[in-house]
């Protein structure tokens, strides 16, 4: 059964992660000590060595090693045996199947208590390897009591490399009580588990659980053997599916509630885990034999994600977690949908860029340092990118940024300065007043014809270090029209765009730009937004590169010279004619999960360019292939049911209601429940 192994007992690795998908058992391995006093439990304490000396046999059977995390008391002699019991460790020593040992601290104190200083948590580990040096063990893996994390950075000074961090479930930052009550739930539909990746943190690999292997007691006293061994096979497929790593645990007292059929259920577990080694699909890993493989990979394998809030940084952690990268996400709020997919391995929250600029560059510069080894930097907003670029040389010393030259990015994302060099190279654009003072101004809404779009130059703009975001409007009146100019004005100091309204179809030109050649093509056209007036896309789809609309934005973007990610918006009007320029977005989209499905995977690609690597030249994908996000498109619906503005209702309906070809969602995935139920929650709390 050796031979899925190489020389060193380890998995194979790849240039992104892990060869295979990967199998590690960890046991909380404590007798009383995780609940002295409560003698409910005292039956199986005394049950727990012969299940102890049942579960070694089994692991010997299917060849699997295993990580005991265990209390540091339990290797003294002593005369009371559910609190020491140095036999534990001779049987799991003399196991024929090498085994870790582990800690699970000295004493179980619960860590994370405010109580509980860096000096308890330092008395704790020396005490602990004091007894396990005695009995000839060297500890590197650590459990914290009660999954109770705190004080990680005393960790590595002595001695260990690695720790188990908490189970990364859909409901993990639930409330205490709905946390208990989406336990119950998750179990009894035996959803998949999630599978993961460790990070670096405070110098030591923290290691995600998956699933906790539960006991057959109180609540889960009537969910059935097969539930367990169920869930746990959904997670050893999305291990091999993803590369990753499928973390089961319990506590070995636990199995004592129920040894024969709990151990039954494990074995019908190992039995898969034996047949997907032997396919070569899975390895089998100890927490210190994770540690050491991931020390040894390369450090440019991390990426940093941010705007966790939008469907486009959940494609883009989709997109770069199934190769096997170390993802971190993150987002202005802990419930932001992105931050709860599997695909993210690290989540994090930073301060608002528009609320404090620099505080927000600082933040992304000090988790950069902290990551290590120079991680691509995916922005998803001109809120999250526009700081870091004019920071470029600060985080492009920690990480790396999909960019171009500062000049031609300042013309990309400034209206006017795109729709000039348009106008330049002779690409059509809508009628546009560019205006500098109040006279401009008044001459420009004498000439305009209503309704007529208002423009703000950019998205953000900061000023004193607060941000002003800047939305387009559209105005019915030369009076409606008079107002919102000269508010934005008197907000940023700076004259907005006045240009004329075009009401036809919008298309998105897409594509990767080496030095201005544009080498990755795609296209798509928008079917519905989320307001029906415009804005956002909600429903959109694949579609042939139209040919005029390639060659303006191909002229565009050789001129700008343009390195990385870049969609070309532009619009036909009803009236007829050529298609118009309406902006440049010199960043990844929002429709960005439309190119994956149709076959581009557009943040692997970026990732790939990022590092220096080549890129093969296409223009070939999936046409049509449609891509909704459902809960912009609801949203969409109900404001035409309210104010049809010449849309029938009847026709609404029937067209959200319809069948569409190839249709993907943006967020909803039952492979990945997390982000989608985190969406309506945020929905409901801002009403929308």
């Amino acid at each position: 059964m050796e031979q899925a192994r190489n020389q060193n007992g380890l998995g194979e690795t790849n240039a992104t992660g892990f060869g295979r998908g990967v199998f590690m058992f960890t046991l909380d391995t404590e007798l009383a000590w995780g609940m002295r006093g409560d003698e409910r439990w005292t039956r199986e304490f005394e049950s727990t060595r012969p299940v102890i000396k049942d579960l070694l046999a089994l692991l010997e059977k299917y060849d699997i090693s295993a990580t005991w995390a265990m209390v540091g008391e339990l290797f003294q002699p002593g005369q009371d045996p559910l609190y020491h019991a140095p036999e534990l460790v001779d049987w799991i020593k003399d196991c024929s199947v090498k085994q870790e040992i582990g800690s699970h601290s000295f004493s179980h104190p619960v860590m994370d208590d405010p109580n509980f200083k860096p000096g308890d948590m330092d008395a704790e580990l020396l005490n602990c390897a004091k007894v396990a040096q005695s009995a000839g063990v060297e500890l590197k893996s650590f459990v914290y009591p009660q999954n109770r994390i705190a004080h990680v950075d005393r960790l590595a000074p002595n001695g260990f490399t690695s720790f188990r961090g908490k189970d990364r479930n859909w409901y993990k930052n639930f409330p205490r009580i709905l946390n208990k009550i989406a336990h119950v739930i998750d179990e009894y539909l035996v959803l998949s588990p999630p599978v993961g990746l460790p990070i670096k943190r405070g110098g030591v690999w923290e290691i995600p659980g998956s699933y906790f292997y539960p006991h057959k007691k109180g609540w889960a006293k009537h969910l059935p053997i097969s539930a367990r061994v169920d869930k746990s096979l959904a997670g050893l497929k999305n291990a091999v599916a993803e590369k990753k790593i499928f973390h089961l645990w319990t506590h070995p007292f636990n199995l004592a509630s129920d040894p024969v059929n709990l151990l039954n259920g494990l074995e019908e577990v190992f039995k898969e885990v034996s047949r997907l080694r032997e396919a070569g699909q899975i390895d089998v890993m100890t927490m210190d034999e994770i540690a050491r493989v991931m020390s040894a990979k390369p450090e440019n394998e991390k990426v940093l994600v941010l705007d966790g809030h939008l469907p486009s940084s959940l494609a883009c952690v989709r997109s770069l977690g199934s190769k096997g990268l170390d993802v971190t996400c993150g987002a202005e709020q802990q419930s932001a949908l992105a931050l709860h997919s599997k695909s993210t391995n690290d989540a994090w929250v930073y301060p608002s860029p528009l609320a404090d600029q620099e505080a927000y560059v600082r933040a992304v510069e000090s988790k950069l340092k902290e990551m290590g080894g120079r991680p691509v930097v995916f922005c998803m907003s001109d809120n999250t990118l526009l700081p870091l670029a004019r920071n470029r040389v600060r985080i492009e010393a920690v990480g790396r940024l999909p960019m171009f030259e500062e000049e031609n990015f300042n013309i990309a994302f400034n209206k006017a300065l795109t729709l000039k060099l348009a106008e330049k190279l002779g690409v059509p654009a809508p009628k546009t007043f560019f205006v500098e003072t109040q006279a401009d101004v008044d001459q420009a809404l004498t000439e305009l014809s209503y309704p007529c779009v208002i423009k703000p130059l950019q998205s953000c703009l900061w000023i004193s270090g607060k941000g002003v975001r800047g939305k387009t409007e559209i105005t019915e009146t030369r009076e409606q029209a008079k107002e919102i100019v000269e508010r934005i004005h008197s907000q940023t100091g700076i004259w907005p765009l006045l240009q004329e309204r075009l009401t036809g179809q919008e298309f998105g030109i897409f594509g990767i730009w080496q030095e201005g050649r544009w080498i990755v093509k795609f296209a798509h056209k928008r079917l519905r937004s989320l307001d029906p007036n415009g804005g956002a896309s909600c429903l959109r789809q694949s579609i042939e590169l139209p040919v005029e609309m390639a060659a303006y934005a191909e002229k565009l973007m050789s001129e700008l010279k343009w390195q990385g990610p870049a969609m070309v918006e532009f619009k036909l009007d009803k009236s007829g004619g050529a298609p118009k320029l309406m902006e440049i977005n010199g960043r990844l989209w929002g429709s960005l999960a439309l190119g994956q499905a149709s076959g581009v995977d557009f943040p692997y690609l970026i990732y790939l360019q990022a590092c220096g690597q080549t890129i093969d030249p296409t223009d070939q994908y999936k046409v049509p292939v449609t891509a909704r996000s459902f809960l912009a498109d609801s949203v969409n619906l109900l404001k035409t049911l309210v104010k049809p503005q010449g849309r029938l209702r009847s026709t609404a309906l029937k067209e959200f209601f319809s069948s569409e070809p190839n249709l993907v969602y943006d967020v909803e995935s039952w492979d990945d429940f997390g982000p989608a139920f985190w969406q309506i929650i945020n929905a409901i709390a801002r009403k929308i």
